[in-house]
């Protein structure tokens, strides 16, 4: 899943928003360095994401790449995994897309503790001057995002060659979607009982 999904998620499991985007710059345990409530958004960012690699959906797409390209292939899915969430969002949120992401933008820039990530800053700083996440309706968002992301290191450069297929298989991945989004939701729900 990527930004939208574990924000959407994040709000599900009523967790901490900006913790869930900051999980991707953390590594290690966070104990000691953020707050309970930014420990617990960490832990259900990684929660999240060993859940989707591990269903049944997601490995079934993954087939839909040729070999060269599969392990590139996650990286691709997530990105897609948020288009069908924005195209679809009426299905699993009261509120419009862009209501919800007024709300969590608010939520996000307004937590600024000492010692953030430089790359995280950024990072949620561009997202929400670009809009990306409105952005990710058009499948042209996605596959530019996808050629942007191959421009960052050489062996990322198959990244790009992802959105083909994407496009190619686009109603099966919107069928395992369907399928994968729900599950997932039902995941965290369990995930959050248990804390």
């Amino acid at each position: 899943m990527n930004y939208l999904a574990h924000l959407h998620l994040a709000e599900l499991a009523n967790s901490h928003l900006a913790a869930n985007l900051l999980a991707d710059f953390v590594r290690g345990k966070p104990e000691g360095r953020f707050s309970s409530e930014v420990v617990q958004g960490i832990y259900l960012h990684r929660f999240i994401d060993g859940q989707v690699d591990s269903t049944q959906q997601v490995k079934a797409a993954k087939q839909y790449f040729p070999p060269s390209l599969r392990r590139f292939s996650g990286i691709a899915l997530d990105m897609f995994w948020d288009h069908f969430l924005a195209v679809h969002w009426h299905q699993y949120h009261d509120k419009t897309l862009n209501n919800f992401l007024h709300h969590a933008e608010l939520q996000i820039t307004q937590y600024h503790p000492p010692h953030l990530p430089e790359r995280y800053v950024k990072l949620q700083q561009m997202m929400w001057q670009g809009r990306w996440l409105e952005s990710y309706q058009q499948t042209e968002n996605i596959r530019f995002a996808l050629q942007r992301i191959s421009l960052r290191r050489p062996r990322f450069q198959p990244l790009a060659d992802c959105g083909d297929y994407l496009e190619k298989h686009y109603d099966s991945f919107e069928a395992l979607f369907f399928s994968l989004y729900p599950e997932m939701m039902n995941r965290v729900l369990e995930w959050k009982k248990k804390r």
